[in-house]
């Protein structure tokens, strides 16, 4: 076994350790540089041929003199090597090829992740779970942006590690290990908080610990950010696992006083505001209701345009005063809006509002008083808002 021992991190952030020494991306400086070291380090185990380099490191660039300009970035690389960790040696040239000296052993975190991997399809326990978990950090080469090659393989980790933390979580769930169920759901969260199966794992491990209040905040904020960041709502399963939590926290043989007490404890003010997958049995409630009581219903979809206010080679610049203007309107409808009405993000630039006991012609009405107050609030020329109104109609 070689002597000479290099530790590299990949996942997360990239670092290079040798004889107590470490270089970060911040060290290097240059992002050809750190892709040139990443990528034969990499492929330590080859010889990498110069023509392989150059389609990795140019694909998308005319250079007049590659093959020069290869041998300019591993001159520099090298320079690099020595004078950060005293490394003369580590890349060696072959023939039109360059590779690692194979007098070193490298330490691949992302090796480890395959090697765990391939061993849990084997062995499922909870040791090689934890271990393969312990490995990976977080996103591949995170310092590396628009590179097809570190995309690819980023894509490949996560949709990896998120599949094998729903197996973990699935076994831990039937040994009944619920603490650590949560744990591990939460480490799901922390990769990616735009996941939605992940918010459902760790909502179903604080259900099955009995923390219904902790399970309600993370289902809500779960929403929240579904809504905000995809315009997506939640799934079937999040809603009849918000149900079910829904009924738990209902204590048994209840006396009638302390329901009315507890139905009553929020005085209502303005427009009843709610998630999504509440407004839809409200909803349904009012369609059935139609027939019995002979009132009409009728739903209304609020779509906002923005055509000038932000630069649309800036998406998040977009996102950001799209949400804004959002959130001023969420004010506005539940302030402007009659007791016993209902309103829901629908999704990134829309409401929806239910009005009950409303005809066409006063819907119209009070939706068009609404948005003069919402145009005022937002005092920009540039948004404008769509109305749709459509009456709901009993179910058949």
């Amino acid at each position: 076994m070689a002597e000479k021992k290099i530790d590299v991190k990949m996942f997360h952030t990239f670092s290079l350790t040798y004889d107590g020494q470490t270089i970060t991306a911040d060290d290097i400086k240059s992002d050809k540089l750190l892709k040139l070291m990443a990528y034969c380090l990499y492929h330590h185990d080859r010889a990498v041929p110069s023509n392989e380099l150059i389609d990795f490191l140019w694909s998308m660039e005319d250079v007049d003199n590659p093959i020069g300009a290869l041998k300019n970035l591993v001159y520099r690389l090298r320079t690099l090597l020595k004078k950060k960790l005293n490394l003369t040696d580590l890349v060696v040239t072959g023939k039109a090829a360059y590779a690692i000296n194979q007098d070193y052993e490298v330490s691949l975190d992302a090796e480890k992740f395959e090697a765990l991997y391939e061993q849990l399809k084997e062995d499922p326990t909870e040791e090689t779970y934890d271990a393969l978990l312990r490995v990976y950090k977080g996103k591949y080469l995170s310092e590396i942006e628009y590179d097809q090659f570190v995309m690819t393989r980023n894509v490949y980790y996560h949709s990896t590690i998120m599949n094998v933390i729903k197996q973990y979580c699935a076994l831990l769930e039937k040994e009944e290990n619920y603490e650590k169920m949560e744990k591990v759901a939460s480490y799901a969260v922390s990769l990616d908080e735009l996941e939605e199966d992940s918010y459902e794992l760790l909502v179903r491990a604080l259900y099955l610990e009995k923390h219904y209040k902790q399970a309600t905040d993370v289902y809500k904020r779960a929403v929240d950010l579904l809504y905000r960041y995809l315009g997506t709502n939640p799934s079937l399963e999040m809603r009849e696992l918000y149900d079910q939590i829904q009924k738990e926290t209902h204590e048994d043989s209840t006396s009638i006083y302390e329901i009315q007490k507890n139905l009553d404890a929020d005085a209502p003010t303005g427009a009843l505001l709610c998630e999504y997958g509440t407004f839809r049995e409200l909803y349904s409630m009012q369609a059935r209701m139609m027939d019995r009581l002979g009132v009409s219903t009728h739903l209304c979809l609020l779509t906002v345009n923005d055509s000038e206010s932000y630069d649309e080679d800036n998406p998040e610049k977009k996102r950001k005063y799209l949400e804004k203007t959002m959130q001023r309107m969420r004010g506005s409808l539940v302030d402007g809006l009659r007791i016993g009405d209902i309103v829901t993000r629908f999704s990134t630039n829309q409401y929806l509002v239910l009005l009950p006991s409303c005809t066409y012609e006063d819907a119209h009405a009070v939706m068009k008083r609404v948005l003069k107050k919402i145009m005022h609030t937002l005092n920009n020329k540039n948004i404008t808002i769509d109305l749709a109104v459509q009456e709901v109609t009993s179910p058949k």
